[in-house]
C-alpha cells in the first residue's frame, strides 16, 4: 500500500510539472482553440523575425514551416533592439489573437543573425484562402500603384502598394523611407518577385475578409520578365490595343495628343479613341503635347487603359479643342445598341444648368470633395470637382454653366453579357474647366419655398385674423341684437306692466274694495233684520207666530254665514289674482332676478319678511351656485314667496329656514316652526298657494313635496335632478 501511495504521488507530481512545461511549437499554439489560447499557456519558442513593425517592435516568427505573431508588451522591450533575420529565442504566454493565436513576449532573446530564407511559392487558389495566416511566402505579380499613409489609418508611416496577381489586386504594406519611394517608383508597373508574410484582413467574428502582404524593405523586391518591345516596331494606335492576338504580358508602345493631366495619370487622345494612362511620376509635357508611351496595356470596363513605364515628347501642338457633346436622343440609342466606347476618357464641352451640389470627404485625399448634379434639357449628369476648387462660392444651383472635362463612360451593371453604356460623368481638370454662363438667379427654389411660406403663413394669418373678427362681429352683433331685443321686449314689457296696472290690478282692487263694501253691507243687513227679528218676538205673539220667527232667524242666521264664506272666497281668489297681478307687473318692469342672482332675491326677499313680521327668517346654500334661466329663476323664486307667504299668513310661526342645495341638481327647501296643518287638506288651508307652487314645479320639470304636522311645522320641498337644461 505504500508503494501505491508513493508512485500515486509521484504520478500526480509529474502531471503538475508536465502541466507547466513552455509550448515550443507554432503548430501547436495555432492549433489552440481561441478559449484554450486565452488561458495564458506558457511559451518558449526558438525561431527567426521575418518582418518587424518598425514603431510597435511587434513581429512575426518563423519556426520550421509555420509563422505566428508576436506582441511586445507596452513600455517593455526596446523596439530598435530587433530587426528582421535574427534569430532570438521567444519566452511568453499565448493570447487568442484577432485572427489566430499570438503570442505575448515576456523576454526575448537575440541568438544571432541569418539570411531569412525563401518563402513557399504562393499559389492563385490561395489569395483568399484562410488557411494560410502569416505564412512566410514567394509571390509574383505586377506593381500598379502606391501611395503613402501617415497616422490614422495606420500604426506606422508605411507605402500601401497595389499588385496585380493574376486576376486580384492585393495590398502591399512597405514601411516608408524616401530611399524606399524612389525604390517603388523605380519598379513601378514592372513584374517583381518577393518574399512576404501573408497577412489576413478579418472582421470581429474572426472571419477572413481579404488579403494583405507584408514586406519588411522595398529591397525584397526583384524585377522578373521585364521584358522590352521588339526592336524597330511600330507603335499601335489606341483603338488597336488590347486587340485579337495581342499579348499583355508584353510592353507595347502607342501615341497620342495630351488632353488632361492629373497625379500619376494622363489622358490622351488617339485617331479614332482616347487613353488614360497611369504613370509613375508626372511627366514633363503639357496639355497639348504629342508624346509616345511605352509600357503594358489592361482591359477596362469600357476601354483598356495603360501603365506607362517610359514618355516621350513627340512635338508640341496647341491645345486640343474640346469635343461638344450633344445628349440626344441618337446618342441614348447609340448606347444602348452597340458597344460603343467612342467617347470614354474624351475631352468633351457641354453647356448645363445646375440642378444640386452635394458634398463628401475623400478617404484617399482627406479633403472635402464637391460634385455638381446638372441638367441638359431632360437629362442629368455629374461633374465631380478638383479637391481645391476655389469658385465654390459661385456655384449655386440655377446657375448656368459651361462645363468642359474628360468623360468617364459607366458600364451597365444590369447587362453584363457585353458591353452596354449606362451613362457618364465629367472630371474638370481645373476650375477653369467651369465657366459660369449666368449665375443662378435670386428666385431660387430655396427663396420660392420661403417666401411663398412667408405669403402662406401670413395668409394662414389674415384667415385666422378674418376668421376671429368676423367671430368677434358676429359676437358683437349678437349682444346688439340681444340689447336691442332686450331694450323693444323690456319697452313692451313695461307697456303691458302699465296696461295691466291700469286695467287689470286697478280692476281687481276695485272688485276687492267693492267686496268689502258688500260684506259689511251684508253684515249690516243680517243686524238689522235680526235685529227685527228680535223685536217681534218681545212683542205679544202667537206661540205659532214666534215658533215662525225663530226658525227665520235660524234661517237667516245661516244665510248670513253662507253669504259671508260665499264672499270670503271670492275676496281671497280676487287678492290671489292681485297678488299674481302684481308680481306679474314686478317681473314685466324688471324684478329682482334681472337686477341679481337667485340666491341674493331670496335673501332681499327674506329680510323684508323680517322687517315686515318680525319673524326670524334664514338662508343656507350649500354646493356650487350656478345662474339658470330665467324661468327656472323665476318660478323658484315665486315658489319659496310663495311658501314663505303662507307660512306668515296661516302658520304663525318664529322661524322660517330657507335652504339652496346645488350639490346634486337643486333642492329648495322652506322649513316653518308654525302650527302645520293637514295634508290632505291643503287646499283649504293653503288656498290657491299650494297648489300654485305644484303648478311652478311643473312648468320647470320638477317635483314638488309637502311634509306637515299640525303642531310641528311644514316642510316645503321642491327638487331639480338636473340643471343641464336650465345653465345659462
Amino acid at each position: 500500500m505504500v508503494y501505491i501511495a508513493i508512485l500515486s504521488l509521484m504520478l500526480s507530481v509529474t502531471a503538475s510539472a508536465l502541466s507547466y512545461v513552455p509550448v515550443s511549437s507554432i503548430e501547436e499554439i495555432r492549433n489552440l482553440p481561441p478559449e484554450h489560447a486565452e488561458k495564458a499557456l506558457p511559451v518558449k519558442i526558438e525561431g527567426q523575425i521575418v518582418w518587424k513593425n518598425p514603431e510597435q517592435g511587434s513581429f512575426f516568427l518563423r519556426s520550421g514551416e509555420r509563422c505566428i505573431f508576436v506582441m511586445r508588451p507596452a513600455g517593455n522591450l526596446d523596439p530598435d533592439r530587433f530587426s528582421a533575420g535574427q534569430l532570438v529565442e521567444v519566452e511568453g504566454v499565448t493570447r487568442k489573437g484577432e485572427f489566430t493565436p499570438s503570442i505575448l513576449a515576456e523576454t526575448i532573446s537575440v541568438r544571432g543573425r541569418a539570411q531569412r530564407p525563401e518563402g513557399r511559392p504562393f499559389y492563385a487558389f490561395e489569395t483568399f484562402s484562410p488557411m494560410n495566416d502569416a505564412d512566410w511566402i514567394s509571390i509574383k505579380g505586377r506593381l500598379v500603384s502606391m501611395r503613402r499613409i501617415t497616422g490614422g489609418e495606420m500604426i506606422y508611416d508605411c507605402m500601401v502598394l497595389d499588385l496585380e496577381f493574376h486576376n486580384a489586386l492585393l495590398s502591399v504594406l512597405l514601411p516608408w523611407s524616401e530611399a524606399a519611394e524612389n525604390r517603388v517608383k523605380e519598379l513601378m508597373f514592372s513584374r517583381v518577385q518577393f518574399n512576404a508574410v501573408a497577412g489576413t484582413q478579418y472582421n470581429t467574428d474572426r472571419q477572413l475578409v481579404g488579403r494583405t502582404l507584408h514586406v519588411d524593405s522595398a529591397e525584397d523586391f526583384k524585377v522578373i520578365d521585364n521584358r522590352h518591345g521588339e526592336k524597330g516596331r511600330v507603335p499601335r494606335p489606341i483603338h488597336e490595343l488590347a486587340r485579337s492576338g495581342v499579348d499583355l504580358r508584353y510592353p507595347v508602345m502607342t501615341y497620342g495628343t495630351v488632353t488632361a493631366i492629373g497625379e500619376n495619370q494622363i489622358f490622351l487622345r488617339g485617331e479614332k479613341a482616347c487613353l488614360k494612362a497611369t504613370v509613375r511620376e508626372i511627366p514633363e509635357v503639357r496639355v497639348g503635347d504629342m508624346v509616345e508611351l511605352e509600357g503594358f496595356a489592361r482591359h477596362g470596363p469600357i476601354s483598356p487603359s495603360f501603365l506607362a513605364r517610359r514618355i516621350r515628347k513627340i512635338e508640341s501642338e496647341k491645345a486640343p479643342e474640346p469635343v461638344p457633346m450633344l445628349l440626344d436622343a441618337a446618342l441614348r440609342q447609340r448606347w444602348d445598341t452597340w458597344p460603343d466606347a467612342y467617347l470614354n476618357y474624351e475631352l468633351v464641352q457641354l453647356e448645363a444648368e445646375v440642378v444640386d451640389i452635394s458634398e463628401s470627404f475623400g478617404l484617399a485625399t482627406g479633403l472635402i470633395e464637391h460634385t455638381l448634379v446638372c441638367r441638359l434639357d431632360k437629362h442629368l449628369f455629374t461633374v465631380k470637382l478638383p479637391s481645391e476648387f476655389p469658385n465654390m462660392n459661385a456655384l449655386k444651383a440655377g446657375a448656368e454653366v459651361r462645363v468642359t472635362g474628360i468623360c468617364n463612360l459607366l458600364r451597365s451593371t444590369e447587362r453584363q453579357w457585353r458591353l452596354y453604356v449606362d451613362w457618364f460623368w465629367i472630371q474638370p481638370r481645373n476650375a477653369g474647366d467651369i465657366e459660369i454662363l449666368a449665375p443662378a438667379p435670386w428666385w431660387t427654389a430655396e427663396r420660392l419655398i420661403l417666401v411663398l411660406g412667408i405669403l402662406g403663413g401670413a395668409f394662414v394669418l389674415i384667415l385666422i385674423w378674418t376668421n376671429m373678427l368676423r367671430r368677434t362681429v358676429t359676437r358683437q352683433t349678437a349682444v346688439i341684437a340681444e340689447k336691442i331685443e332686450q331694450e323693444s321686449v323690456l319697452n313692451e314689457r313695461q307697456r303691458v306692466a302699465r296696461e295691466l296696472h291700469d286695467n287689470l290690478e286697478q280692476g281687481l282692487t276695485g272688485s276687492i274694495l267693492q267686496l268689502g263694501g258688500c260684506r259689511r253691507l251684508q253684515k249690516m243687513g243680517f243686524e238689522k233684520h235680526a235685529g227685527l227679528i228680535r223685536q217681534a218676538l218681545e212683542c205679544d205673539r202667537a206661540d205659532e207666530q214666534k215658533e215662525y220667527l225663530r226658525k227665520l232667524e235660524l234661517e237667516l242666521a245661516a244665510d248670513s254665514i253662507r253669504n259671508k264664506k260665499a264672499l270670503k272666497v271670492v275676496e281671497d281668489i280676487l287678492k290671489f289674482c292681485s297678488n299674481e297681478s302684481r308680481l306679474s307687473i314686478l317681473d314685466l318692469r324688471g324684478g329682482l332676478l334681472e337686477k341679481m342672482n337667485l340666491v341674493e332675491a331670496v335673501q332681499l326677499t327674506l329680510e323684508k319678511i323680517r322687517e315686515e313680521q318680525g319673524i326670524h327668517c334664514d338662508l343656507s346654500v350649500t354646493g356650487e351656485m350656478c345662474r339658470l334661466q330665467h324661468v327656472a329663476e323665476r318660478n323658484l323664486l315665486l315658489l319659496i314667496r310663495e311658501a314663505v307667504s303662507n307660512a306668515v299668513r296661516h302658520a304663525e310661526p318664529d322661524t322660517i329656514h330657507v335652504m339652496l342645495d346645488f350639490t346634486d341638481g337643486l333642492t329648495v327647501s322652506i322649513a316653518d316652526d308654525g302650527c302645520g296643518f293637514p295634508v290632505e287638506q291643503g287646499g283649504k288651508y293653503g288656498h290657491f298657494g299650494l297648489q300654485g307652487m305644484q303648478e311652478r314645479m311643473s312648468r320647470i320639470k320638477g317635483t314638488l313635496k309637502i311634509v306637515s304636522t299640525v303642531g310641528s311645522g311644514t316642510v316645503v320641498t321642491g327638487r331639480l335632478d338636473s340643471l343641464k337644461e336650465w345653465k345659462k
